[in-house]
């Protein structure tokens, strides 16, 4: 998954950037864990569970607001 395409699936459920440095963004929301994403053109398999993970969702769940986006 590209990044830009991860960092529209997490503004579309209330996330916002709160920082940027270097190559990797932080992002907050109300109610939800802060969650930090790495600036790279793709994501490994292995960093997106883990931020799907940490924003308490799970795959199926993810996988839906993906289809909503696309």
């Amino acid at each position: 998954m590209k990044c830009r395409e991860l960092m529209g699936i997490l503004h579309t459920i209330g996330y916002e950037v709160s920082r940027k440095k270097g190559s990797h963004i932080q992002l907050r929301a109300d109610g939800l864990p802060p969650v930090t994403v790495p600036n790279h053109t793709e994501i490994a398999t292995g960093t997106l569970r883990k931020i799907i993970s940490q924003i308490g969702m799970s795959k199926e769940q993810f996988v839906a607001v993906y289809q909503k986006c696309a």
